[in-house]
């Protein structure tokens, strides 16, 4: 069953508007980004997470998969799965399951992050807070000496999250 659940106002709202339940997940999906609201959010350089999660592991695969090919031309768009002790834990903390995946990327490069400082934060933030982190990680790294000589690459680490949605929505519902 396809269900959209909304982690904020954003969310919420678009939850309310699109009625997916029971859909094939092929109609449901195609349905919710032809979405006036989500191409709105798309076309102003917006950040959509999709993640998906369930029981059934090669049908979520088979989900994941058709999510990623709908969405393979959206540099914007971030297919991720998960599933229901990530899904628990992304509740317990008020989070959606693609913003807790995102926050446990964020946590990584800082540790210091808090899933409170999260929730108040859209995708976009989060990802750019990535990037950030990401890139001066990376700077450190190309800079620093291996076994006592320069690598002199340049080349760091990158981390990006593919996986699975479960939030609709600019800050990730």
């Amino acid at each position: 069953m396809i269900s959209i659940n909304g982690f904020n106002n954003d969310g919420e709202a678009l939850a309310a508007e699109l009625d997916v339940k029971f859909m094939d997940y092929t109609d449901a999906i195609d349905q919710i980004l032809e979405d006036d609201c989500i191409t709105d959010y798309l076309s102003q350089d917006e950040l959509l997470s999709i993640v998906v999660s369930g029981a059934d592991q090669e049908q979520t695969d088979r989900v994941l998969s058709y999510v990623q090919s709908c969405t393979s031309g959206q540099q914007n768009v971030y297919c991720a799965s998960g599933n229901s002790e990530e899904a628990a834990a992304a509740h317990d903390v008020g989070l959606s399951l693609g913003k807790y995946q995102a926050f446990l990327e964020l946590q990584e490069l800082d540790p210091s992050v808090t899933p409170e400082q999260i929730q108040g934060m859209t995708m976009k933030e989060i990802r750019m807070k990535i990037a950030t982190l990401s890139e001066s990680s990376s700077q450190e790294e190309s800079s620093v000496p291996q076994n006592g000589q320069g690598n002199g690459s340049g080349q760091g680490n990158s981390h990006g999250s593919e996986g699975h949605s479960s939030g609709w929505g600019k800050a990730d519902n």
